[in-house]
């Protein structure tokens, strides 16, 4: 359902205004509709000054609404459901073999605001320390060569399926302790997250059955590990996060949302700057080949690919008290549709916004800004970069399959799903 401002119509969750309307949608949130009401009593904020405000005073905004919209545990019904689904829904949950109350009493890091916040994030951290990071570039030029391998000798390839999905499905896997045979799960299990909480199944009870399936074995991979973890800890990311000695520690359901999240925001960030970047470069040979001439640049073109091509489209956040934005009243406790999309292609803050230049100078907030900004944020830049160095030279051998490409069709991120590259002849 939509609201009709004039002649003009938005649905963040309808993903079909990026199909060919990308711009002009976006041009007329952030000139026209800075501040656009929704039927649900949402509110779209689109500028970029608006949304670094928003993002950066976690005072005056909560990040509260996050944990329900983004993650969904517990999982949320909206409007008539089906009845076997239902039965089935109410089976799965008296069978699941943990508290499940905890889980709506959990401290999620994407959820909560300080104090708690800063706490949360102190033991998650303890993880993504540079020493860590360091340490696991080597095994990314391992994985980013072992997948171009494939790439090279063949005569046409997905370029998703071999290299944007793998790199960080392996490394992500390697972090969280899993062996190689069970990495294709954290893809599988991912998938489940982005279609029941972000697609089109999201408020069903097909969809809810599908996250609790999944939780529950997720939950019976990892909690085991957690608890031999916390008996037993070694040098790896678990383990910095329920080390029995220490006095902020996080409880076994809070890890296991935390890996959640973690797992999706791993994978699907990554995927989508690989993927997003290497079709720039397709699309904009004279790009390509600067990059080639000076591979210092790759750093650029991923910028400008994370500010054009958003993974995360939007966050949400809620007033703690009555505001007015652009002079339109909006109650405390009204959720905030932050749309990164929009804010990052502001021509007040990027001249020309549309165009990709690799040479832009300037901030963007593809991931986040304040004190929620994302804690992978490095991790993901080192594995793109890396993966785009290795990749461009390759990219000169090959054509882009315009009308094979395909983007994925959740609301939340922007990613291909599909791209065919040709072996020129």
């Amino acid at each position: 359902m939509t609201v009709r401002t004039d002649t003009f119509v938005f649905n963040p969750w309808d993903v079909t205004w990026r199909d060919g309307r990308t711009e002009q949608t976006i041009d007329a949130l952030v000139e026209d509709h800075p501040v656009y009401r929704l039927p649900d009593g949402k509110y779209v904020i689109s500028r970029y000054a608006d949304v670094r405000e928003i993002l950066s005073n976690h005072d005056r905004y909560s990040a509260r609404p996050n944990q329900g919209e983004l993650i969904g545990f517990p999982p949320r019904l909206e409007g008539e459901q089906d009845a076997e689904m239902l039965r089935r829904l109410t089976e799965l949950v008296a069978a699941i073999p943990f508290d499940v109350s905890e889980f709506a009493s959990a401290n999620v890091i994407v959820g909560v605001d300080p104090p708690v916040h800063t706490k949360v994030r102190g033991i998650v951290a303890r993880g993504f320390v540079p020493r860590r990071i360091r340490a696991l570039e080597g095994s990314i030029d391992d994985i980013v060569a072992e997948c171009l391998r494939e790439i090279s000798t063949g005569d046409s390839v997905d370029l998703v399926e071999r290299l944007a999905v793998p790199v960080p499905i392996r490394v992500i896997g390697d972090i969280l302790g899993l062996p190689r045979e069970r990495h294709a799960d954290l893809k599988r299990w991912s998938d489940v997250l982005s279609r029941c909480v972000h697609g089109a199944e999201r408020g069903t009870a097909g969809a809810a059955v599908r996250l609790v399936e999944m939780l529950m074995e997720f939950g019976g991979v990892f909690l085991p590990m957690i608890e031999e973890r916390r008996r037993n800890p070694g040098d790896d990311l678990i383990s910095d996060m329920v080390r029995a000695e220490e006095v902020d520690t996080l409880t076994a359901v809070e890890a296991v949302l935390f890996l959640i999240i973690l797992m999706a925001a791993a994978n699907e960030t990554t995927t989508s700057l690989i993927g997003n970047t290497a079709v720039y470069l397709m699309r904009h040979p004279e790009q390509l080949a600067r990059v080639l001439d000076d591979p210092s640049l790759v750093d650029g073109a991923c910028e400008e690919s994370l500010r054009l091509s958003c993974p995360v489209q939007f966050v949400y956040r809620e007033p703690t008290e009555d505001v007015v934005l652009h002079g339109v009243p909006v109650p405390a406790g009204a959720p905030l549709v932050c749309m990164i999309a929009a804010a990052s292609r502001d021509p007040r803050q990027y001249p020309d916004p549309h165009r990709f230049d690799l040479t832009r100078k300037g901030h963007h907030l593809a991931f986040g800004h304040g004190v929620h900004v994302c804690l992978g944020a490095h991790l993901g830049r080192i594995e793109g970069r890396k993966t785009l160095a290795a990749l461009a030279p390759l990219l000169t051998e090959f054509t882009l399959d315009e009308g094979a490409l395909r983007l994925d069709r959740s609301a939340f991120t922007r990613a291909f799903t599909q791209i065919p590259l040709i072996r020129k002849r």
